[in-house]
């Protein structure tokens, strides 16, 4: 299923005539940075692939041709399935804004025949480039990687619930928060979840689930996410270990079973 709605999106992407929303292409971003940072790459790599095969369409002119054709200062348009009339066509049935980059690029290599032919490929796989800068531009945001964890979103859910159940939190309606800072990359606008600091060990205990969840423990990033039950900076360090450590370690590892 995930495969077929894959190839449709796709598709959407390559036969479309318009330039495709940019909001819908972060909605499906946003969908997939909820699995982790792995489907991201994945995606990265499918789209370079898709690009490669789709700039080999009239033809291949690869760096050994370039090198020749800085040599004898033309290139052998012999390999090019496309006149210069033919790509010029093309291009003027795509449509383009001259002001744009893009535009004024284009009527700089009007004359010249493979130049051209790269910014008709560019052209007709405009919405291919901009989700692939969009897709990177979500991987570089990536900042809180060390807290992202391998469990399913059950699991965090069975942790969570059992957090709750020690009255860690001030507020238990933060499921969805919660599993945003294990399972999302690089979200703007958050809402800390605030910890209910005026029970003694609760610091200790966030600690001990942070560690059971991602087998480390970036204090920096946990107080990035975590705050005091007023909603201040949470203060929390390495020293926060509790006495109980191992006993919330060991009925955390069972939840995760």
């Amino acid at each position: 299923m995930r495969k077929k709605k894959n190839e449709n999106f796709y598709a959407e992407l390559i036969n479309s005539r318009d330039i495709i929303d940019i909001t819908s292409l972060e909605k499906r971003i946003s969908d997939i940075t909820k699995h982790g940072k792995q489907l991201i790459e994945n995606e990265i790599t499918a789209i370079n692939k898709l690009l490669e095969n789709r700039y080999e369409k009239y033809g291949i002119i690869d760096e050994a041709e370039n090198v020749e054709a800085f040599k004898r200062g033309y290139y052998d348009l012999g390999k090019i399935g496309l006149t210069l009339n033919e790509i010029r066509t093309r291009i003027i049935r795509l449509g383009y804004e001259k002001e744009t980059s893009l535009g004024i690029r284009i009527q700089q290599d009007w004359n010249y025949t493979a130049h051209l032919l790269n910014d008709l490929l560019y052209l007709e796989n405009i919405n291919l480039h901009n989700y692939l800068a969009l897709l990177n531009e979500h991987l570089e945001k990536c900042k809180n990687s060390d807290l992202h964890s391998i469990y399913s979103e059950k699991q965090l859910e069975g942790i969570y619930n059992y957090l709750c159940r020690k009255k860690l939190f001030c507020d238990n309606t933060k499921l969805r928060d919660f599993l945003k800072v294990f399972k999302s990359y690089g979200f703007e606008n958050f809402d800390k979840i605030k910890v209910n600091t005026s029970q003694r060990g609760n610091k200790a205990l966030l600690r001990v689930a942070v560690e059971v969840l991602t087998k480390n423990f970036p204090v920096s990033l946990v107080n990035r996410y975590f705050a005091d039950e007023n909603g201040n900076h949470l203060n929390i360090g390495c020293h926060n270990r509790s006495t109980a450590y191992d006993d919330y370690r060991k009925e955390m590892l069972q939840i995760l079973s």
